[in-house]
């Protein structure tokens, strides 16, 4: 019975839940959105590097290097800047207005949605389940 459920399980449910949820916030939606459709250990992955790469900033912020200086930094424009990064360009772009430490909370709330996302998978598997469609498959 609950492989059979399971079978018709859909990826996006949690983040279709965070879009649609009146308790989020428009920057959640947002985020949100655009992680849509994003492979699951990908979208886990990058996005945690994202709040990595921020919390280097953060911490460099706050032991008073500029961003010249700042090696997170210069890693983190590195990867917004390449072409093959859009997902985390998107990403960083909806939260650019932000402090660093408020960009911070945001990408590792996102982070964890997203590695959550991932372990639907492995809890799928375990079941026996036929596996439902995966983002971006």
């Amino acid at each position: 019975m609950i492989a059979a459920l399971l079978e018709t399980y859909d990826f996006d449910l949690p983040l279709l839940d965070v879009i649609e949820d009146p308790a989020s916030d428009e920057r959640q939606r947002k985020l949100a959105s655009i992680s849509l459709k994003q492979g699951l250990d990908g979208g886990y992955y990058e996005s945690r590097q994202l709040a990595d790469l921020t919390l280097g900033v953060a911490s460099d912020n706050d032991l008073g290097l500029d961003m010249l200086e700042s090696k997170a930094a210069q890693d983190l424009m590195e990867l917004i800047a390449c072409p093959a990064c859009h997902y985390q360009r998107s990403l960083h772009e909806a939260v650019a207005d932000l402090t660093f430490v408020e960009a911070l909370a945001y990408f590792r709330w996102l982070a964890d949605l997203m590695g959550n996302r991932a372990d639907m998978y492995r809890v799928i598997q375990a079941t026996g389940a036929a596996m439902p469609a995966l983002p971006n498959a």
